[in-house]
């Protein structure tokens, strides 16, 4: 069974963040360590070949702006979804994760996150989707959140990644 990634491009700026990029050119909204901010995503219908049995990760690259010193610090990103059905249903929900950075972390530390929350295995379980379903995304950092203790600037890459197993297409066996 091959995995694939969806890919659910940027759409607007969330809360207080600015544009900025990642590197060169890598578009990012950026956001303070006592701000909430991030970008909201176009949504996507998920694709033909998604297999919804199977469990999937939503996934973001991001850049911890400053170095750490002294004692590890924690981010804490979020990401707040609406899945769309084609009964007409919404379902609203929303994954918490806190990112330790340990002390002596480098700064313009790049790093790449699946979303989901604490004790959790997978963003979303198998199952939790139904063929022919969309979904709107948007992901931030909670820098109001006294959870996070970063003091530096973090910048979100403005794409999200969805992780998930394809449907078996073969004519005769899917092993």
């Amino acid at each position: 069974m091959s995995q694939k990634l969806l890919t659910f491009p940027y759409a607007l700026p969330y809360a207080t963040s600015t544009q900025t990029t990642i590197g060169l050119v890598a578009r990012a909204q950026q956001v303070s360590s006592v701000a909430d901010g991030g970008f909201y995503c176009s949504p996507r219908s998920l694709p033909p070949d998604f297999d919804p049995s199977y469990p999937s990760d939503l996934n973001i690259w991001w850049l911890a702006g400053a170095a750490i010193t002294g004692t590890d610090k924690v981010v804490r990103l979020h990401t707040t979804f609406t899945r769309l059905s084609l009964d007409g249903t919404t379902y609203d929900d929303s994954r918490t994760v806190d990112i330790t950075l340990p002390s002596g972390l480098a700064a313009n530390t790049l790093f790449y996150t699946t979303l989901l929350d604490a004790g959790d295995a997978n963003t979303f379980p198998g199952h939790y989707f139904s063929a022919g379903d969309a979904l709107g995304l948007r992901a931030a950092r909670i820098g109001s959140n006294p959870a996070d203790t970063y003091p530096g600037v973090v910048k979100l890459a403005t794409d999200l990644e969805l992780r998930y197993h394809q449907r078996c297409q073969a004519v005769c066996c899917c092993n």
